[in-house]
């Protein structure tokens, strides 16, 4: 048995007085506790999970949905990982739902559109892989405004890894993007250029192509596939004790890791403008089309508790690959193991 003193520790500073309250009825008092476990090395080798929750706003679109991934430790050395997302329904595709469905299609619009979804795969290898001696802040109980907690000496897993992999999306694009006062221009089957605006489709020979009344956005597909390769630093910590006078046994089981990736996307594919049975192609390279951007970068945290309820999250901003200046993105990801086995001592 060990014994600890038990501090006392303000969540909540919502005034000077409150925190003096508080702080006031706090006594040190001695706690006496038994190590348990704690053992950084000692995880699941194999983890899919299931994400209820994925929400992005991307420069071109903004979706609610769900996913579905899985992380592997191939070897000591090699973790391999696979995410794919996709929205709830229609409605919370907000690209899909605005270009596709709210616009009419019976007016000879007929450019091919697909919903959007993500797909990830990626791996790291091991760079460094250190067990540092630290003091690790074991909670007892808290509340709103107030935790208890001991100090306890433990081990701390610090990992650098070589990140690297693939991705592929989809989404619509349109020229929403582009301002109101837009002039989209593209060239036509024969070679010739004509201008896409709000309201009506100017041809080669200054005449007028009217589509419909109410058309805000002239819309075409985008689907990406990009390489990325980057650098994380991952934190482990598995500290589990028994407190005396406490009838369950207390932990801090948590895995964090911080990432960042550069990204080149050799392959950007931007649909056609389908109407009126011709095709126009508005990604000719003129300035006012849609021009392709081939580099992005990203930076993300992520988080998973150890423990047997092991919920985790993750969060990512950067700028993808696709449209030029409208790659901008931040998603929110929460997630839930299904399945955990295989452990590893590594």
């Amino acid at each position: 048995m060990r014994t600890k003193f038990l501090t006392g520790e303000k969540i909540s500073f919502a005034s000077i007085f409150a925190i003096l309250l508080i702080c006031s009825s706090v006594k040190a008092q001695m706690v006496s506790y038994s190590v348990v476990q704690n053992d950084p090395h000692d995880l699941k080798k194999l983890e899919v999970y299931f994400s209820p929750f994925y929400a992005e706003i991307f420069s071109p679109s903004i979706t609610l949905g769900y996913g579905i991934g899985a992380n592997y430790q191939l070897n000591n050395k090699i973790d391999l990982m696979l995410f794919f997302n996709k929205p709830y329904a229609v409605g919370t595709d907000e690209a899909y739902r605005t270009n596709k469905v709210f616009i009419p299609t019976h007016n000879n619009l007929e450019t091919p559109m697909h919903k959007t979804y993500f797909l990830e795969a990626g791996g790291a290898l091991e760079l460094s892989d250190n067990d540092k001696q630290k003091n690790v802040k074991i909670v007892l109980s808290s509340s709103s405004s107030y935790s208890r907690y001991i100090m306890v000496p433990g081990t701390v897993r610090k990992i650098n890894k070589l990140r690297g992999g693939v991705f592929n999306y989809n989404s619509i694009i349109s020229t929403d993007l582009l301002g109101d006062d837009f002039k989209l221009q593209a060239k036509d089957e024969k070679g010739g250029t004509v201008t896409f605006t709000t309201y009506d489709l100017l041809q080669p020979d200054g005449s007028e192509t009217f589509p419909y009344d109410g058309l805000l956005d002239w819309a075409v597909n985008m689907n990406v596939t990009s390489f990325y390769a980057g650098l994380s630093r991952e934190s482990i910590t598995k500290m589990i004790v028994k407190p005396e006078d406490y009838r369950k046994n207390k932990s801090k089981q948590f895995n964090s890791n911080f990432y960042a990736d550069v990204m080149f996307a050799p392959l950007i594919t931007m649909g056609d403008i389908k109407f009126h049975g011709k095709t126009y192609d508005v990604t000719n390279g003129d300035e006012n089309s849609f021009r392709k951007n081939n580099f992005g970068w990203r930076v993300g945290y992520e988080f998973n508790f150890l423990n047997k309820v092991a919920y985790g999250a993750k969060m990512e901003l950067g700028v993808r690959p696709g449209l030029k200046s409208k790659g901008f993105f931040f998603n929110l990801v929460y997630r839930f193991p299904i399945i955990r086995f295989m452990e590893d001592k590594g």
